[in-house]
């Protein structure tokens, strides 16, 4: 019955071993797009389940190492570059050379997918936006009520719900982007001794961290802990692995932004030590926790924010990093957030204010799409800038990302974190061999990290949209420039300061060409370089490094006292 009802068009919500999924086939436009809109997910890729390899290979190439992670016991989604003709309907993953596929690894998924001769049926997280995915049968009928047209259920209680592991590769590269079902609880082996810490993680792709000695223990995907089911979710979660992994913590670990979930919960209890970890130094330590890094390196940390001791919004850092201690040795140029959160979910405005500090009060005479489409709004957002009203400065890399995205018209306003960013890589063509970049700067100052101005790499980019460039050179030009400005910077550093070990985190690595291109550029001038390989270069893998780094500090604390 139920596989009669997928192929009539119908939702289902299927209970598997770590919680719900819902499914629609993967064939039917129609039925995808009553999918987004009951689930409010209106632009982020699905993800699909086929019943074997010669299904999957109908509508995605498969390389040997993806076949193996398709194949191997853990049967993670795996992001794999999509056919052309493609096969399922475009709506599963709109504006996206990738598709995520999957094996069947239960009982039910072989049943259902035996039936109908389906190509591949999309199988995406249970829950509603923003909240954990559904796990008991009341509570599937009760939240998922108004998305799924029937239900199929088993008797068997699930203890505690985990979400499918995400992995992409590139070649010999790859990233975990989601670390859960089959990747949990595997310990990460340290080679210093962290004894037994709880670090609370981020405030998006939330996961925490337990340590026991010279072993860290991370939780499965927990979520954005920006509503209250997700902080639960936390809570439970944190009880679970305490109870599980037998340990008890001495010293709690935050994020030092004053705000998250958990730096309030940390800070409002009374039975645990704390200690507050910088964000951008939690993904260097993260990454040389990884690799059993003593230290001292070159930390390449590039994403979308993290709070910074300055009081701006860091992302675009190069840190010198040891487990105890971090000194900014350089960053992007500071811009304004026009709106603050509202400029991340409106890259446009992060477009707008580029502009403004890369040509001053005469930006609106460029003759640029993007400012005759918000042509009503731009008086204000300038006003904001100029006044700093509700626009704190960053120098995030994510928010470049946004930017440009914006400027070439791919995307003015998103509908989930990073899309803006996702696209403005997508237009990356394998076969384009340009090596070509824009002006660029480091600017040394006595006293200050040295300082990478974005006005350059705008300005040049903005001409080429002037000459009319066609928007994939333009993108290839920009990775171009962020690979060469940072392989600058990383050799002025080395000659400084004689390290030779760069490690490379932070969400913006999940774009793996720029993450081929800064390595192999790096490894050519003979630097040591390190990315994630068992946990997310995002928020999802902060945690390690939130434990190891807040370890080794309260240890110097206790020792100078």
């Amino acid at each position: 019955m139920a596989a009669d009802f997928l192929k009539s068009g119908k939702i289902l919500a299927i209970k598997g071993i770590g919680g719900f999924h819902l499914a629609v086939n993967g064939s039917d436009r129609e039925a995808i797009a009553n999918l987004r809109k009951k689930k409010g997910r209106p632009d982020k890729p699905l993800a699909v389940m086929a019943a074997n390899l010669a299904k999957i290979k109908a509508f995605a190439h498969i390389s040997s190492n993806e076949q193996r992670q398709l194949t191997g016991r853990s049967k993670p989604i795996v992001v794999l570059q999509k056919k052309s003709p493609f096969g399922l309907a475009e709506n599963v993953a709109p504006k996206n050379r990738f598709i995520g596929a999957m094996l069947p690894y239960t009982p039910i998924h072989h049943l259902l997918l035996e039936l109908h001769d389906f190509l591949a049926l999309v199988m995406t997280s249970g829950n509603l936006s923003g909240s954990p995915i559904v796990k008991d049968n009341d509570e599937a009928f009760e939240k998922l009520g108004n998305i799924a047209d029937y239900f199929l259920l088993h008797d068997r209680p699930i203890v505690t719900q985990t979400d499918d592991s995400v992995i992409r590769l590139d070649g010999s590269y790859s990233a975990i982007y989601r670390r859960a079902r089959a990747f949990v609880p595997t310990a990460v082996r340290l080679k210093k001794n962290s004894g037994r810490t709880l670090a609370l993680g981020a405030i998006i792709k939330n996961t925490i961290c337990l340590t026991k000695e010279k072993e860290a223990f991370l939780s499965q995907h927990i979520g954005d802990l920006d509503n209250i089911d997700t902080q639960l979710h936390q809570k439970n979660i944190t009880a679970h692995f305490q109870s599980l992994m037998r340990i008890e913590p001495d010293l709690l670990v935050h994020d030092l932004h004053p705000d998250y979930p958990g730096t309030r919960y940390a800070l409002g209890q009374k039975e645990l030590p704390t200690i507050g970890i910088q964000h951008h130094h939690a993904h260097a330590v993260s990454c040389m926790a990884e690799h059993g890094l003593d230290g001292p390196v070159i930390g390449l940390t590039l994403d979308g924010n993290g709070y910074g001791p300055d009081h701006t919004v860091w992302g675009g850092e190069v840190l010198l990093a040891d487990y105890h201690r971090y000194e900014r040795l350089a960053h992007l140029s500071t811009v304004e957030m026009p709106g603050g959160d509202a400029a991340i979910q409106e890259p446009w405005r992060m477009a707008v204010s580029h502009l403004y500090r890369a040509y001053g009060p005469e930006y609106k005479d460029l003759n640029l799409p993007i400012l005759q489409d918000h042509a009503d709004k731009i008086a204000v957002i300038e006003q904001m800038i100029e006044k700093s009203i509700n626009s704190p400065l960053t120098s995030s890399c994510g928010r470049l990302f946004d930017s440009v995205a914006a400027l070439l018209g791919l995307r003015h306003t998103v509908s989930y974190e990073g899309q803006a960013a996702a696209e403005l890589e997508m237009l990356l063509e394998p076969e384009n061999t340009d090596s070509s970049s824009y002006p660029f700067e480091v600017i040394k100052a006595e006293g200050s990290p040295l300082l990478l101005p974005v006005k350059p790499i705008i300005i040049g980019l903005v001409n080429d949209l002037l000459e009319n460039i066609p928007p994939k050179h333009i993108s290839r030009r920009f990775h171009n420039t962020l690979t060469a400005l940072f392989t600058r910077v990383c050799q002025e550093i080395r000659d400084q300061n004689n390290i030779n070990s760069v490690v490379l985190s932070g969400g913006v690595f999940q774009n793996l060409n720029l993450l081929r291109q800064v390595k192999t550029s790096l490894e050519v001038l003979s630097f040591d370089v390190y990315a994630h390989e068992q946990v997310p270069t995002n928020d999802g893998g902060l945690s390690l490094g939130q434990a190891v780094a807040g370890r080794a500090m309260w240890e110097r604390r206790r020792v100078k006292i």
